[in-house]
């Protein structure tokens, strides 16, 4: 499979893998990508439908203040504007998010005038030491054990209390009416989909599909760029990463159980199995009529997906991570290789970056 013009093998071919080998085969590097799979673009995978673009892997919305990136990936595609809008079901009550003061209006039936204030007054003044406490100092305790502790907890498998502060630092809030999910500068969606942008950023790198990288001979490569998961690269020799994964259902619906205009449906409560719901024909853009409903349930096992950030696997990730730097001509790109719970445009960030750190 591979020969001697070949210098540098990427593992991967998803956004960091395409970002790092098209990077290197324009400096006149020949590169070869392999990728377990059978298809582009890693988790953000789509195919075309009658009604837009399936998302296999669950909803993938592009949004980020980087110009810089914004122009990169602008080489390999145009855009369709698209600003996700997200919904949660409490009880009876459909209510938006990210937290606004229409989600307060929602909830508890009053007008917030000052969202500020109302915030100062609810919030909690404990430590930020996990999770739950950070989500508390940020929104309160009833705003947190309606909206995000039963969703937090299915996703992850794990008690907030035993989940590092920062996931729940992300957790939106504005003060204004927006009832945009994001509040970035650039909000758009790739107009041919994710796979043929990365299929574009291939178009000069020779690519083999179903292709384990153990399967390749290592000793044929001047470098090595690895995305996959960093303690399977190892052999998991010090323990395994704990990893997060997804089991996807696909539900044909008409007329959709979202509330337009919002793409997503939120559930937060534990007696539901489901994390959330995504209407597929909204998200590529369309409007009413018959859609594709996709269902996320998170799951132990699969494929691995989303790094559990909570500090024993942060510990055992820099176990590894300093068995990766006495890794001679070898990098580690993306999501899992880095083990980050990184958004779209900081996976190319970091592949941009890897990409100038080769050799």
């Amino acid at each position: 499979m591979a020969n001697e013009a070949v210098t540098v093998l990427v593992v991967g071919a998803g956004l960091a893998g395409a970002t790092v080998a098209e990077r290197l085969a324009a400096r006149g590097r020949t590169v070869l990508v392999v990728d377990r799979r059978n298809h582009l673009a890693g988790n953000a995978f789509d195919e075309p439908t009658a009604w837009g673009f399936r998302h296999r892997y669950g909803p993938h919305v592009f949004h980020t203040n980087s110009g810089r990136i914004v122009q990169y990936l602008s080489r390999f595609t145009d855009w369709r504007s698209y600003e996700h809008r997200v919904v949660a079901s409490v009880g009876d009550r459909i209510v938006p998010l990210p937290i606004t003061p229409l989600t307060l209006e929602a909830l508890y039936d009053q007008v917030i005038p000052d969202m500020a204030a109302w915030l100062a007054q609810h919030r909690s003044q404990e430590s930020p030491t996990n999770a739950g406490s950070a989500a508390r100092t940020r929104v309160g305790p009833d705003l947190f054990e309606l909206l995000f502790r039963g969703y937090t907890e299915k996703m992850w498998g794990r008690t907030a209390e035993e989940l590092g502060p920062s996931l729940t630092e992300r957790i939106p809030v504005r003060l204004t009416p927006d009832d945009r999910y994001f509040d970035d500068v650039f909000q758009a969606m790739p107009s041919n989909g994710y796979a043929e942008m990365v299929r574009r950023m291939l178009g000069s790198v020779t690519v083999s599909l179903g292709v384990e990288w153990s399967e390749v001979a290592r000793d044929r490569w001047e470098h090595v760029v690895f995305t996959g998961p960093l303690d399977e690269y190892f052999g998991c020799v010090l323990g395994r990463l704990p990893y997060r994964s997804l089991r996807f259902e696909y539900l044909t619906r008409d007329p959709s159980p979202i509330p337009h205009p919002a793409s997503t449906l939120n559930q937060p409560s534990v007696l539901v199995p489901w994390i959330r719901e995504t209407d597929q024909r909204r998200l590529s853009g369309g409007g009413e009529g018959q859609t594709e409903i996709l269902r996320e349930y998170p799951a132990e096992d699969g494929d691995p997906m989303y790094p559990i950030p909570m500090a024993s696997a942060l510990d055992l990730r820099a176990s590894y991570k300093r068995l990766a730097d006495k890794e001679a001509g070898v990098s580690f790109a993306g999501r899992l290789g880095a083990y980050q719970y990184w958004n779209m445009d900081q996976v190319v960030a970091n592949g941009l970056a890897v990409a100038e750190s080769v050799p």
